[in-house]
Order: structure tokens, then C-alpha cells, then sequence
């Protein structure tokens, strides 16, 4: 499958939108629903050209299939701007054919070239592939936040888990 992994454009910003709620529709392994308010067109522009987040996406002839975004959770500060939060998503279709390992790889790069060295993130406790893609790419397990996700009635545990760029 041929697809190539790059900045989000504005070009991309409705597409972009509908591919998140989409993703956020098939799977249960995000912390957002698809019935969740989103980000506006213009916020997205905004967060882009400001260089808030670094925001990729992989596309084929045919459209976008995935995206990562990174972004300073906790702020920019000389104290903290070094560690970037990460959030994956990949169209079901698309699972298991390397393009959540090759988003994570372009997303790396491009925090590394803005000085970043921590990379963090959080995934549900039971998303074993998720987990086995990080762990493959160098992820530690820090910790569990407890029931810290509900999905109907269920509460369920998110691993902390994070990776040094050096």
C-alpha cells in the first residue's frame, strides 16, 4: 500500500476533521468520542501556524488514512518545553500495515528538531497492540492512571507511558 506521511495543510483541515470523528467512531481505544466537541477549522489553523503541536498526517491517492499530533500538555515554559504529549490515530483499515509506527517515526524527527527529548503518552490498559507498538519504538511504562477513561459504565486504566529522544 502506497501512502506518504506529512504536515497537516490547511488544504487537509475538513478531511482531517472527518477522519478523527471517523476513528473516534470505530474504536473504543481513544479517550474521545465521536459525539465530542472538536477543535474548530480555525482552531486547527491557528495551532498549526503557531507551532502549539506539530500535527502529521498519512495520506494515499485516495485520501487520509491516519494522523499523530504533539503538543506541550503542560506548556512551553523553559521548564517544560522539551516534553511533548503524543496522540495517535489509524483508520481500522489501515491497522497493522505500519502506519502508526511510521507516523510515530516522522513525529519524532520533527519534535527532535525542535529540541524536544520526552516524549509522553497515554493508552487504555487493555489496547495490547497499541502498547506492543510503543514498546517496539522504546516506550516505558512510567505508570497506571486509575479508571481514568469511561466508556459506558466501564471504567478503564490508561498506562503512562514515555520515551527519551536522546
Amino acid at each position: 500500500m502506497d501512502y506518504t506521511i506529512r504536515n497537516l495543510t490547511s488544504k487537509d483541515i475538513y478531511e482531517f476533521m472527518a477522519l478523527t470523528k471517523y476513528i473516534d467512531a470505530e474504536t473504543d481505544f481513544l479517550g474521545s468520542a465521536p459525539t465530542d466537541a472538536r477543535p474548530s477549522h480555525m482552531q486547527i489553523i491557528s495551532s498549526i501556524k503557531s507551532g502549539r503541536q506539530i500535527i502529521m498526517v498519512a495520506a494515499t491517492k485516495n485520501g487520509l488514512i491516519g494522523h499523530i499530533g504533539a503538543f506541550w500538555r503542560r506548556g512551553q515554559g523553559s521548564r517544560l518545553k522539551h516534553c511533548m504529549n503524543v496522540g495517535l490515530g489509524v483508520a481500522k483499515d489501515f491497522w497493522g500495515m505500519g502506519v502508526g509506527n511510521a507516523l510515530m517515526d516522522a513525529v519524532e524527527e520533527k519534535a527532535k528538531s525542535l529540541g524536544v527529548v520526552r516524549m509522553e503518552l497515554e493508552v487504555m490498559q487493555h489496547n495490547a497492540a497499541a502498547i506492543a507498538l510503543y514498546q517496539k519504538r522504546g516506550y516505558l511504562i512510567e505508570g497506571t492512571k486509575q479508571k481514568s477513561i469511561k466508556i459506558g459504565t466501564e471504567l478503564i486504566n490508561e498506562l503512562l507511558m514515555a520515551k527519551i529522544l536522546a
